[in-house]
């Protein structure tokens, strides 16, 4: 299993009990905090037998309690105030500002090891519609460059390497090319050779995109 499905349900919980949420639902904060507490403890049991880290599980869930959040807090459920002074992110990290440290601890993770597996959980939710600190229309773009720029890093590292090189071969090229146009038809396949791999790149890019689509689509499916 990979790490994002041991918070799936939690996940999925939550925009469920989001969308069934309104201005006269009688189910207090307790009760539904209760309900993810004990989600979020199935997860991390699950993860924990699997052999998943301690430090990895909390790194793990700490989106996951901000994606539960934002939804809860942005429902027009009348205990969405009960739940702001005793939320999950009070709960389990002690702080209020998630939607801020969404993005701030996204920042801090790794390219490789567990940390892969962690930015994934992140692009799940912002695949699923998170916002945090970028919840104003204007602050769309915003949102999009991280989705991007995140899963661009899950581009394997050959991938980047190819592109790098691509492009510095691309750049010596057009300098010989400069000084030496006489050679111009020796070397007139050069540019299909050094697109292929920048080809390949996207290629990937495109698949990790598309994939993390598929999985948002599935789970939205599941719950609609």
């Amino acid at each position: 299993m990979r790490l994002v499905d041991y918070y799936m349900e939690a996940l999925l919980a939550a925009r469920s009990v989001s969308q069934s949420l309104s201005a006269d639902d009688p189910v207090s904060a307790e009760e539904l905090k209760n309900k993810f507490v004990n989600l979020i403890s199935s997860a991390q049991v699950n993860a924990a037998s699997a052999g998943v880290d301690e430090a990895v599980r909390q790194k793990a869930l700490f989106p996951v309690v901000a994606f539960i959040d934002e939804l809860i807090l942005t429902s027009p459920w009348p205990g969405k105030l009960a739940w702001k002074n005793d939320s999950l992110q009070r709960h389990y990290f002690e702080t209020t500002n998630a939607g801020s440290g969404f993005y701030e601890q996204l920042n801090l993770l790794n390219r490789q090891g567990s940390d892969a597996d962690i930015r994934e959980i992140y692009l799940m939710c912002l695949g699923l519609g998170f916002k945090g600190r970028y919840f104003m229309p204007e602050d769309r773009p915003k949102i999009e460059e991280a989705r991007g720029y995140n899963m661009s890093i899950m581009l394997p590292e050959d991938s980047v390497s190819r592109m790098d090189k691509s492009t510095l071969f691309s750049a010596a090229y057009q300098k010989d090319m400069r000084e030496n146009k006489l050679m111009r038809s020796r070397f007139n396949l050069i540019p299909v050779f050094t697109a292929i791999p920048f080809v390949a790149v996207i290629a990937t890019f495109l698949f990790y995109a598309l994939q993390i689509d598929s999985w948002v689509s599935n789970i939205v499916g599941l719950v609609s």
